[in-house]
């Protein structure tokens, strides 16, 4: 092994490793713009749903105590009051065995969830 042998490698590793650096900086701004599109979203939607509270409020006689106390019950549906709105398992219609939320469809004969609500995932 020579002296130019010896070089070559190198050059191809940080090649290769430039390659890496490049492809990750590339993901890292995927992700920084996916954020920054998400956050919208959330602030739009955050919006809205102000929109609608004062809307609520100012045609009914509803009050901020009977809004938190909503919140902290659907919050405890699913039996943790953790600010989120998850369901860990249903029960499949058909052959009535549990199965994760996050399936559209039972894993074991393959019926469609059903909706429980209009907020249910499609």
């Amino acid at each position: 092994m020579g002296f130019w042998d010896s070089d070559n490698r190198r050059r191809v590793r940080v090649h290769e490793r430039t390659v890496v650096v490049q492809a990750g900086s590339a993901d890292a701004q995927s992700a920084k713009m996916e954020t920054r599109e998400l956050a919208d979203r959330v602030d739009k939607l955050t919006m809205v749903c102000h929109a609608m509270w004062t809307l609520i409020q100012e045609k009914t006689s509803l009050t901020e105590e009977d809004l938190f106390t909503r919140v902290a019950d659907l919050d405890l549906r699913d039996g943790n009051l953790d600010g989120k709105m998850t369901k860990a398992i249903y029960t499949c219609t058909q052959c009535g065995r549990n199965v994760a939320a996050r399936h559209a469809a039972c894993l074991y004969c393959g019926t469609p969830k059903a909706a429980e609500s209009a907020f249910d995932p499609l």
